[in-house]
């Protein structure tokens, strides 16, 4: 077997153990209202795999060939998503720009780092929903100068976040779907 092809198996393989891992770590079932009204009976919990070294490690890894060559700085939305660009950034050598409090608006998001115009910009969310968050902070990151290339999330809850970011003219890509973790 060529050295290729033993990169493609141990990636499968990786993201196999991962979504496993996350599907055990990372829900609770219940009757859940989330931001927007929308109802579930399953909840994603982030903190469950972001907070968990080993966890984290190999979902970075397996993010690490969605990031753009041609990026020039990786960005979180939130603080909790700041764990999963990090763990990137530190995988692909690249710089990070971090939020400094963000608030209900576009105009809330504040981002720490070197900001300069036309930098190339690979955003990270922790999990999408409707992609309101995501598409603020991308939104936020213009207004500043920068060019948002890609905006990357651990998992898709598939409930539209994917088709409003690119509607909103933001290419948009996920580790997993949920349905990838049932």
């Amino acid at each position: 077997m060529s050295a290729g092809r033993n990169l493609a198996v141990d990636f499968l393989e990786l993201r196999r153990e991962l979504a496993a891992d996350i599907g055990r770590a990372g829900y609770v079932k219940g009757d859940f209202i989330f931001a927007g009204g929308a109802e579930g009976q399953t909840y994603f919990d982030k903190y469950g795999v972001l907070t968990r070294s080993g966890m984290l490690l190999r979902a970075a890894r397996l993010l690490a060939p969605s990031i753009p060559t041609d990026a020039d700085r990786l960005a979180a939305t939130s603080p909790a998503t700041t764990a999963l660009a990090t763990a990137v950034a530190l995988e692909c050598g690249l710089d990070l720009l971090l939020p400094k409090d963000h608030g209900a608006s576009e105009s809330g998001y504040r981002f720490g780092g070197e900001i300069f115009p036309d930098v190339r910009v690979c955003l990270f969310e922790d999990v999408f929903f409707t992609g309101s968050r995501a598409l603020a902070a991308a939104r936020a990151l213009e207004q500043n100068g920068a060019a948002v290339i890609r905006i990357v999330a651990l998992l898709d809850r598939e409930q539209g976040a994917i088709h409003a970011l690119e509607h909103g003219g933001f290419p948009a890509t996920t580790l997993f779907t949920e349905g990838d973790l049932r």
